[in-house]
């Protein structure tokens, strides 16, 4: 009643109200980031940033840019980082950057240009907040 009015935040929280992961079709083309706190299951193209709950990059899905999220499985193609507790890249997969992982598996003829990098999902997490407070400061 007496006190200051609330001011809107700047910052938008996504919450996840259903289990029904979202899906961008091959036809699709998107540019900028996706933020996702569910499944993504990506069959087209981003050019920009993903993160995710749960990345399912289909046999036809690209991503250049920077992908994280606890748990990625790679069938397409990947230009940029990946960082994720769970990831498994499988025999159709190219990967051209560096893969951040807690635990990994890698399928028969998968294509990787980078480095394999085992790190914990809490400093991924902890990784994410200095590039983020890095990034703002510019």
């Amino acid at each position: 009643m007496f006190g200051k009015k609330k001011q809107p935040s700047s910052q938008t929280t996504l919450k996840r109200v259903n289990h029904t992961p979202s899906i961008i079709s091959e036809d699709v083309r998107l540019t900028g980031t996706l933020t996702s706190q569910g499944e993504v299951q990506l069959d087209g193209r981003i050019d920009g940033d993903i993160k995710a709950e749960h990345l399912v990059i289909g046999s036809t899905g690209i991503v250049e840019g920077v992908v994280e999220a606890k748990s990625v499985i790679v069938k397409g193609k990947i230009i940029g980082s990946l960082n994720a507790s769970e990831v498994n890249i499988q025999s159709s997969a190219h990967v051209h950057g560096d893969v951040f992982h807690d635990t990994l598996s890698i399928d028969a003829g998968a294509i990787i240009e980078g480095s394999l990098k085992p790190v914990s999902y809490t400093h991924l997490r902890a990784h994410e907040t200095l590039r983020y407070l890095v990034c703002r400061r510019q």
